[in-house]
């Protein structure tokens, strides 16, 4: 019997309700509430929902609502309507299985890696570089004492790829000469005030954001790969833009 009532969705206490309902027959909210060990109120909603799963019915008799057990042909007869309901549901999601996976394709998981030590680094560089567009909080310091390649490398590539990127840098020598020898309409750069300093990189493509630390001997990286998290940090760069 336990098993069975288990197919209509039934927890252990639940069961046991049904079970009473067996025993004691066609009887009021009130008997019931009384042999269920519940107040009324909560005795009517366990009535009510066991009604729902197609185990009990109500009938009125002398203006009082009784309930009591299905009959065993009304049971087979609600157990058919639940299988079909099932069927119908197998076959509407296999006709439609293909939207279902663009929808949870449109629902993204970030996917985060994490970057140890400098030649792991590089290689989020190096998949910058195939980049077309990016925007970038950067401290070419630091990039040019740990990875001196992509001092040059990386808007270099930009101009060969006909890409765009606006960089925000923190002040020193190495972002003034930067500029100086990079900026362009495509590639904007500007410079933060001295006070405004940080020991890391964000740089921000259309679906990832990649942060940068540089420690004092070593450097580490994490990627982000959800496109609204990179939205969001687009919206934050775009609101510093605007205001250097």
């Amino acid at each position: 019997m336990k098993n069975f009532l288990k197919n209509f969705g039934l927890e252990k206490k639940e069961i046991q309700y049904f079970e009473k309902i067996l025993e004691l027959g066609p009887q009021s909210v009130s008997v019931f509430a009384k042999n269920f060990g519940v107040p009324r109120s909560t005795a009517y909603f366990l009535l009510e929902n066991l009604k729902n799963r197609g185990l009990v019915e109500n009938f009125d008799r002398n203006g009082i609502k009784y309930f009591r057990p299905v009959s065993a042909e009304n049971l087979q007869k609600n157990l058919q309507k639940k299988e079909e309901k099932i069927l119908a549901a197998k076959n509407f999601l296999q006709k439609n299985l293909e939207k279902f996976k663009i929808f949870e394709n449109k629902i993204q998981k970030p996917k985060i890696r994490f970057f140890e030590n400098r030649e792991n680094v590089k290689k989020i560089y190096d998949e910058i570089l195939r980049e077309k567009k990016f925007c970038a909080f950067a401290n070419l310091k630091l990039i040019k004492k740990f990875l001196p390649k992509y001092f040059s490398a990386l808007p270099l590539e930009l101009q060969k790829n006909r890409g765009t990127a606006r960089e925000i840098l923190v002040d020193c020598d190495e972002a003034r000469e930067y500029q100086k020898k990079f900026s362009s309409p495509n590639h904007e750069i500007k410079i933060l005030p001295q006070k405004i300093a940080f020991p890391s990189d964000t740089i921000i493509t259309n679906e990832k954001i990649f942060m940068i630390s540089y420690d004092k001997f070593e450097i580490s990286a994490i990627e982000i790969w959800n496109k609204i998290l990179a939205a969001t940090q687009k919206i934050i760069f775009d609101e510093i833009w605007e205001k250097f």
